[in-house]
């Protein structure tokens, strides 16, 4: 890192915490109390990149090693962040509504970051916390000791201390929570047009916020009302990256892409000679690698570890990804080649990503499939993708193998996924329901076992399916409250049959694209 960013960065920090924010301040050793608590801090160094991967900036922040901190010196710890899949199926929703009564001219997505977020919020907890700056910063108070006043970064109960706060100043705008606890609705009745209310959708991820909105008071107020409580905010009026993501946006649709982050992944593994494949697998992706070698766990960890944080955009690598997850105790050299595959694949395949778009308007459609006895201990492989508008890329998908029970057949394994998918349907019904898009009819499954769907439908559980355990009937009771249906869908056009099973080239790339909706 340049040795001139590098001060620049620290000096910043140091401002930040002493004077702009009054977060920590200097004490002598006579006003400390006999029972305040002693914690060291480090100081760290980020390069932050923008969502198309080119380079931002140097980062400095001063962490306090809160772990170190005895129990009685903090409070709540557990802050949420919105859930990825919540906040694709809010915002895919609102898009296909503006399809559908013809409003795509007034979206807008804006996006916003509140500087220093912790730094503004007192701590809650009054036991005294000391804390000694490292010796190794330039700086007048180095190795020195100095009074924490503020939620710092680095104390165990910081996040909870500022996810509160941040909450009660977005509900004084006039919003209100969901289901998903940091997605947030401001919703009211337009005069000039019955069927369209004014709405602004807001989702949080720590001190970011992203908003899709068609009426922009709702979102000005909010912005109006956050810099009052916490200064200026970062913001951008037209977004085009998010937490690491690129996004692009047009009449009605929006896509979602990770490419920066591939390419950093990339020239991370200093494998310059990597060569490019269509498939991220081959037909032996699920077979037994035991017997071969172990190999490096760390480096191991650290590709599985990139490669799962690519899953919030590259349901193409799902089912590998996954399945190589549950490898990281004992990796073999196997397992290792399975992963660079994953690797090659993304190198030819930098800039995919999900686009969502339907003229069906805000309606679920859910698609399920299995694979019968798929992995080397008998269990099968499970696949499920949820859409708005049957032909848009999906906004969850979720596939690995089947861990609750061994099926005893490829009805069982069909129907056991089915029930796995129902609980997540009900989340996503009461989310839509909370944002205004109720959905009146009962949610369409789609699955292309005859036996399983028949099984979910019977007003009985027949003789041959006793066995199976009460928590799998979860589907009947959905079927039968007219909240879902299920409907036969034929294998070839079965969505979720691409997250069971390898697929040859011709044929990946066809269903990816079909899943991608960039066909």
């Amino acid at each position: 890192m340049p040795p001139d960013e590098v001060r620049a960065a620290v000096s910043k920090e140091f401002v930040k915490l002493f004077d702009t924010h009054k977060a920590v301040r200097e004490i002598s050793p006579a006003d400390i109390r006999p029972d305040a608590v002693h914690i060291y801090s480090s100081m760290l160094l980020k390069v932050k990149y923008f969502g198309d991967g080119s380079y931002d900036r140097i980062a400095a922040r001063l962490a306090a090693n809160g772990k170190d901190a005895p129990e009685h010196s903090y409070g709540e710890t557990f802050a949420p962040t919105a859930d990825e899949s919540s906040t694709l199926c809010a915002f895919s929703s609102f898009a296909a509504d503006s399809v559908k009564h013809g409003y795509t001219d007034d979206i807008s997505y804006s996006n916003f970051d509140v500087k220093g977020a912790f730094l503004w919020v007192p701590r809650h907890n009054k036991t005294q916390v000391i804390m000694r700056l490292p010796s190794y910063i330039d700086h007048p108070l180095a190795g020195k000791e100095v009074e924490v006043l503020k939620s710092i970064y680095g104390l165990k109960d910081s996040n909870a201390n500022f996810d509160a706060d941040f909450r009660q100043t977005i509900i004084a705008a006039g919003y209100r929570t969901t289901v998903d606890p940091c997605i947030y609705i401001k919703l009211a009745p337009d005069p000039a047009n019955p069927l369209v209310p004014h709405r602004c959708i807001v989702s949080t991820h720590v001190d970011d916020g992203r908003a899709m909105y068609n009426h922009r008071p709702f979102y000005d107020d909010l912005i109006r009302t956050l810099e009052a409580h916490y200064g200026p905010l970062s913001k951008d009026d037209n977004t085009t990256s998010y937490t690491g993501t690129t996004f692009a946006h047009g009449p009605g649709s929006f896509t979602v892409t990770q490419e920066g982050y591939v390419e950093r992944l990339l020239a991370s593994t200093n494998q310059p000679e990597l060569k490019p494949r269509s498939t991220p697998s081959d037909a032996d992706l699920f077979g037994d690698t035991t017997g071969t070698p172990l190999c490096d766990t760390k480096t191991y960890r650290q590709l599985v570890g990139s490669l799962i944080h690519l899953l919030r955009t590259r349901y193409d690598i799902q089912k590998e990804v996954v399945h190589l997850s549950s490898k990281m105790s004992l990796p073999t050299e196997g397992d290792m080649i399975k992963g660079i595959k994953v690797l090659q694949y993304l190198k030819g395949t930098p800039s995919l990503g999900p686009r969502y778009y339907t003229t069906e308007g805000a309606t679920l459609y859910v698609y399920v499939d299995a694979s019968y006895a798929t992995h080397h201990d008998g269990r099968s492989q499970t696949g499920c993708s949820f859409h708005i508008g049957k032909h848009s890329a999906p906004f969850y998908v979720k596939a690995g193998k089947q861990t609750e029970c061994v099926s005893i057949g490829s009805m069982e394994a069909e129907y056991v996924a089915l029930s796995q998918a129902a609980r997540k349907l009900l989340e996503f019904r009461y989310l839509l329901e909370d944002i205004g898009f109720e959905q009146c009819a009962p949610t369409v499954i789609y699955e292309d076992n005859m036996s399983a769907i028949n099984l979910a439908v019977a007003p009985h559980i027949t003789r041959k399916s006793r066995h199976i355990h009460t928590r799998h009937h979860f589907i009947r009771d959905l079927v039968s409250q007219k909240l879902a249906v299920v409907k036969h869908l034929a294998t070839e056009d079965m969505l979720a049959d691409f997250f069971t099973k390898p697929y040859g080239p011709k044929r990946f790339c066809s269903a990816r694209d079909r899943l991608f909706n960039s066909a």
